[in-house]
């Protein structure tokens, strides 16, 4: 057997073996995908209110 062979399998398969133990990466929670932050009509009356982009903020506007 080729010895150069035997030492870079050995030295793969202990890769895998010490990445296959590891715990896994936390990742992100992917953002909700919403509306943009601007002026919508005001779902609560009449005129429009600016939504943040996460939620509806105190301001108004008539229309």
């Amino acid at each position: 057997m080729n010895p150069i062979a035997l030492v870079s399998n050995y030295t793969g398969i202990r890769q895998v073996r010490t990445l296959a133990t590891q715990a896994p990466t936390p990742t992100a929670a992917p953002r909700p995908v919403g509306p943009p932050p601007g002026w919508y009509p005001d779902p609560g009356g009449p005129g429009q209110r600016y939504f943040d982009g996460a939620a509806w903020t105190h301001w108004t506007h008539p229309r």
